[in-house]
């Protein structure tokens, strides 16, 4: 079939270059992250702290649980949506290194992007990588590590991972709890076990 009239595309084949256009911008066009928080409503922004403080004060039960030496078996899942709001609340500029957080959560893989300051310059920072359970703990492994979109050293990224690590040791060390199931799924995030 000959879509070429005297040298110009029919309307037929307009219409068919127009709507693979299309298909490509709606199907291959770059994923946008979460919303930040504080660009969201006043009334989704209170909702969405009132979710995560839900959610907190189920983990203090289980801390609770686990100081009392009571065994009990919990399981928590977290959203993508609670983990933005818990990370863009306590990691604001002045009090982290790191702010602008934000988390998506997808198969096996934590990714976290937001802006760090070096010397008096705000840099975009992506970090990418998994979380398990081991040995009743939980751990990070930092697959990849990007600074104004460049790759950054090997020892900067270890060094990531190992306060990462360690923040997590200490959250566990203060309530003991022995992580069995760590499951992190598309847009949410399920841990399991008992407390010791």
């Amino acid at each position: 079939m000959n879509h070429r009239r005297d040298g110009k595309i029919s309307k037929f084949g307009i219409i068919a270059l127009g709507t693979c256009a299309l298909l490509l911008l709606l199907f291959l066009r770059p994923r946008s992250g979460p919303v930040p928080l504080s660009q969201l409503p006043a009334g989704e922004q209170e909702r969405r702290r009132a979710d995560v403080q839900k959610l907190e004060e189920e983990a203090k039960g289980i801390g609770e649980a686990a100081k009392q030496k009571k065994n009990v078996r919990f399981r928590v899942t977290v959203s993508e949506e609670q983990l933005n709001t818990m990370l863009q609340e306590r990691l604001k500029p002045g009090n982290a290194p790191i702010h602008n957080v934000q988390a998506t959560l997808s198969p096996g893989v934590v990714n976290v992007t937001g802006t760090v300051d070096y010397k008096g310059t705000s840099l975009p920072a992506s970090l990418s990588g998994t979380l398990k359970a081991q040995n009743g703990k939980v751990t990070f492994q930092a697959d990849s590590l990007s600074i104004s979109h460049l790759p950054a050293p090997g020892a900067i990224k270890d060094k990531v991972e190992s306060d990462i690590n360690q923040r997590l040791s200490q959250g566990l060390t203060e309530a003991p709890l022995k992580v069995e199931e760590l499951n992190i799924e598309q847009g949410k995030l399920t841990i399991a076990g008992t407390t010791d």
